[in-house]
């Protein structure tokens, strides 16, 4: 893959960084989908590819569903800033030593959602910061063990809770939501491994997923924000984005969600952002 693109550039007006809504969509993934397939064990990737569907996913989507409205409410982020640009300074701030706190364990991960957007699409607000860490299955518990040494829990019975739903809640020192996905399938795989560092602001590095990756996210998610965060990143990006990737991860994730409008909704997306921007190849193959 080339140099990744042309990174953050904030509104001149604070006001112009629109609210988040709700939950961000990255986090739905993690919480309505892949997990689903993760709790079930290793196969279950396996399974997909033969176009199989282990009905433990299927009891599992169900209920991570049901998790999603429960989650929005788990103590998300209580730090307040004077202005939405002092509120962003401070989050990427936090997040870089989020991030320090990472690298000294040498661990595989890179951050999704919101921070990812801050780089790709159109900077918006938002207040909590969302991982994936690359535990693989049957480690989850030693990784969470040593995190909650570190960060103080969102919700009582955190460890229990991370390994049932395979996220792990917690809090920065200064405030911020902390929402750790415990990866372990292909896709989360090759995100990490995608990713890469940016100074989203002086003195603030951080680990991201590609562009292309939190389209991929984002439209699993399919919240209404998450569709609109993918037209900004298909804007800003301006045909620079690897679109046989996406259309591959996207259309796996897809079929285990037995969702395939997710790629009807990407590709009339792409299809309108053509009128902003020109024409751009992004057929699916």
């Amino acid at each position: 893959m080339p140099a990744h693109r042309e990174a953050l550039s904030f509104p001149h007006d604070p006001a112009d960084i629109g609210p988040a809504a709700g939950m961000d969509g990255a986090v739905a993934i993690r919480r309505s989908g892949t997990r689903a397939c993760r709790a079930v064990g290793a196969d279950a990737g396996r399974s997909v590819a033969r176009r199989g569907r282990p009905r433990g996913c299927v009891r599992l989507l169900r209920a991570r569903r049901r998790l999603n409205a429960r989650i929005v409410g788990a103590g998300r982020a209580t730090a307040v800033a004077p202005s939405a640009l002092a509120l962003v300074n401070t989050l990427l701030q936090a997040g870089a030593r989020v991030q320090q706190r990472f690298e000294q364990h040498n661990w595989a991960f890179c951050f999704i959602g919101g921070i990812a957007n801050f780089r790709w699409g159109t900077p918006r607000l938002t207040n909590d910061l969302d991982l994936t860490l690359l535990t693989g299955f049957g480690n989850e518990a030693a990784y969470a063990s040593a995190l909650l040494d570190e960060f103080e829990s969102r919700i009582a019975g955190a460890m229990e809770f991370a390994l049932q739903n395979r996220v792990l809640l917690l809090r920065t020192p200064d405030g911020f939501g902390i929402d750790v996905a415990l990866g372990a399938m292909p896709f989360e795989a090759s995100a990490i491994e995608r990713s890469s560092n940016v100074e989203l602001v002086r003195g603030a590095t951080l680990r991201t997923c590609s562009a292309e990756d939190l389209i991929v996210h984002k439209a699993f998610a399919a919240r209404p924000q998450d569709w609109v965060d993918i037209e900004g990143v298909i804007l800003k990006q301006r045909g620079q984005l690897h679109w046989s990737q996406i259309w591959s991860d996207l259309g796996v994730l897809a079929e285990l969600k037995e969702a395939p409008e997710l790629l009807e909704t990407l590709d009339g997306i792409a299809t309108r952002a053509e009128s902003v921007v020109g024409p751009f190849p992004h057929a699916r193959s």
